[in-house]
């Protein structure tokens, strides 16, 4: 049977598209890996969503069939990390093209499913998660690691902060951030993120509460255009994996009530279908 975390997560991931849906909101950016074949995700060119740089690592579509994320047919992303010591830094990130991050928003949502697997414990700092202009040191607004079982501080370079909350290894956890790179604090949904932060939901709790990003360089009302996760190898080697599906970035922020959860499922077939032709809209 599908377990709480799992229902909670796809929940999530649909009530936002069925807001975004109704309001017109701007989703700027969207994954399921349901589009593509089984094997290594297309990468690098004009009409892909990614850039994928790791020599030793991979980034592939994998048949959910252990029913990780979904009962139901379905098919996630895995991403593996493999960097020796002193090359450049493995990096997944999305592009600036009409396939894939379109647009950008100073306030908005990051929601996405992960399993961060025990089989393959991150060595040395983890997975950085950084939003903003760019995919580099220069261009990041806001970060944080996610680093077996644990979200950490970063600052712009990468730096390992202190543990600012907890997730389970090996299962589903769903992860929303609302962020506001804006001068003046954000009001939504009953709660307020301040100024130059984040406020980071896992499983539906808030667990990072108006998390900052020290010295970063990016101008105050820049608008987020850009997503990756990075590992930083300039002194050790990396390893690591982590399981991803149900990625969307929202200018609208859209932390749903428990309360809504039947209703939602009555929206899942459409809501799918809605988000997997997104790409081929003219």
């Amino acid at each position: 049977m599908m377990s709480m975390n799992k229902i909670a997560s796809k929940l999530t991931f649909l009530s936002i598209l069925g807001i975004a849906a109704a309001s017109h909101a701007a989703v700027m950016f969207s994954e399921t890996f349901e589009e593509y074949d089984l094997g290594a995700i297309p990468q690098g060119g004009t009409e892909d969503k990614w850039t994928f740089r790791e020599a030793g690592g991979t980034f592939i579509a994998v048949d959910d069939t252990t029913h990780i994320f979904s009962q139901d047919a379905n098919q996630y992303g895995s991403m593996n990390f493999d960097g020796a010591a002193g090359e450049q830094d493995p990096l997944l990130t999305t592009r600036a093209t009409e396939y894939g991050f379109v647009g950008g928003s100073s306030t908005g949502q990051v929601s996405f499913q992960f399993v961060d697997t025990s089989a393959i414990a991150e060595a040395n700092y983890g997975f950085l998660l950084r939003l903003g202009t760019s995919a580099g040191n220069s261009g990041t607004a806001l970060a944080f690691y996610i680093r077996n079982g644990e979200l950490r501080y970063s600052n712009n370079q990468g730096n390992l902060g202190a543990a600012f909350a907890s997730y389970s290894l090996d299962t589903v956890n769903q992860i929303d951030i609302v962020y506001n790179y804006t001068a003046s604090d954000l009001d939504y949904s009953g709660s307020t993120v301040a100024a130059t932060s984040m406020d980071i939901y896992i499983n539906g709790e808030l667990v990072g509460d108006n998390i900052t990003t020290a010295d970063s360089t990016v101008t105050v009302g820049s608008e987020v255009s850009n997503f990756n996760l990075t590992a930083k190898t300039w002194s050790s080697a990396f390893e690591g994996e982590l399981l991803l599906d149900n990625i969307i970035v929202d200018s609208e922020i859209s932390i749903p009530e428990p309360s809504s959860s039947c209703a939602i499922l009555g929206l899942a077939a459409a809501l799918v279908l809605f988000l997997s032709r997104r790409r081929f809209r003219s």
